[in-house]
Parts: structure tokens; sequence; C-alpha cells
């Protein structure tokens, strides 16, 4: 959960961060769980590279997928200070997360495309 000055108001929100020159973006994404989340997952999958506004903006997202236990937690989270961050870390069971999607207190694209691949997944492993 952080607070999002475009919106004011606070959002939860999966990791994430900026994939600056010379770094890859499976490099910051294990580097952003740690640094905002405490996990360092043992492996990740890429899922996706999507823009979220392409008529507005080059950004990309670069979506992955890793799974986690008290195994993996390794540090608080929480942000850093030197990047001002003030995230509160939010542990949500997959039905819960998957509850917010539905009941639309995601207002985040990625965390969005992240719920909806997550919930797809789920339904087909259940048939």
């Amino acid at each position: 959960r952080q607070f999002r000055y475009a919106d004011h108001r606070e959002l939860l929100e999966i990791p994430a961060g900026t994939v600056p020159n010379g770094k890859t973006p499976a490099a910051i994404a294990r580097s952003e769980l740690l640094e905002e989340v405490g996990y360092r997952p043992a492996r990740l999958r890429k899922l996706f590279t999507f823009y979220s506004t392409p008529g507005t903006t080059t950004e990309r997202t670069h979506l992955f997928y890793g799974e986690v236990d008290n195994r993996h937690k390794i540090a608080a989270g929480g942000g850093l200070d030197s990047e001002h961050e003030f995230i509160e870390v939010v542990e949500l069971p997959v039905a819960r997360a998957i509850q917010f999607l539905r009941q639309g207190k995601i207002l985040d694209a990625k965390t969005i495309i992240a719920f909806q691949w997550l919930a797809s997944r789920l339904g087909k492993s259940s048939q």
C-alpha cells in the first residue's frame, strides 16, 4: 500500500520499479521485491511486456511471477528512505486478492493485469 499523489490516496499495488540503462527487467524485479516487500524468490517467470497507454507514453511494464513463502522473507520491506518510498507491506491470500480485484478495489493497471492472470491460472488448474 502506497500513497499516490496522482489520485491523492493510498493504492494497493504489486512491487514495481524503473529499469535504468544497463540493467535487466528481471534484475530490477528481484531488487524491487526485496526493497519493497522483503522477499527473494528462488525463481521468476516472465509473463508479459506491455504498454499501459501506448498513445501517450513509451513506458513499458515487464510483468513477472514468482512464488514465495516464509523461507523467502529475508527483510522487512517497506521501500527505501533514499527513494522517498513509504510502503506498507500488505500480504493477501490469493483468494482475497482475487476478491479485491472483483470488487474493484484494485485501481493500478499492472496489479489488475497480474491478478487477472492469477485468476485465469487458478481457473484453469481447477478444471
